[in-house]
């Protein structure tokens, strides 16, 4: 039941992320969410050629959607019996392949600094899934 609530929360907020995309790509600008001393969170629209964090731009998007289609289904194989420890991180995957199907590239706009280290730019799904495979070792 833990993970079922889970995923819907993660499915809400992926419709979410979908919003912030196209609000910060029709708006074009950076929001400064906050900024401490050793802490600090922006918006930047960004496109994402590549995979997860900007890896491998140099590959087309129809082999990234075709490899992303059969991660998840290795992920589903391999996992079968425990599916729901996977459903965030399939629905995260889903959105990350529905971008690039309509747009030809992943949409980012996330930007974080803490205590001095510096992320790439990501999105919500990114960050689902980096959890999830996180979470799934342990």
């Amino acid at each position: 039941m833990y993970f079922y609530r889970n995923s819907l929360i993660t499915l809400f907020l992926c419709f979410i992320d979908l919003e912030i995309k196209n609000l910060t790509r029709k708006y074009n600008s950076d929001f400064n969410i906050c900024n401490y001393k050793y802490f600090k969170f922006d918006i930047k629209y960004c496109i994402n050629k590549g995979v997860m964090y900007g890896m491998h731009k140099n590959i087309p998007p129809k082999k990234l959607i075709g490899i992303s289609i059969l991660s998840m289904l290795f992920l589903i194989l391999y996992y079968h019996y425990r599916i729901i420890d996977i459903l965030p991180l399939l629905i995260g995957s889903v959105f990350n392949i529905y971008d690039r199907f309509i747009c030809g590239y992943v949409r980012d706009y996330l930007y974080m600094e803490i205590f001095g280290f510096k992320t790439n730019i990501f999105n919500f799904p990114d960050f689902v899934i980096l959890l999830n495979m996180f979470l799934l070792l342990f």
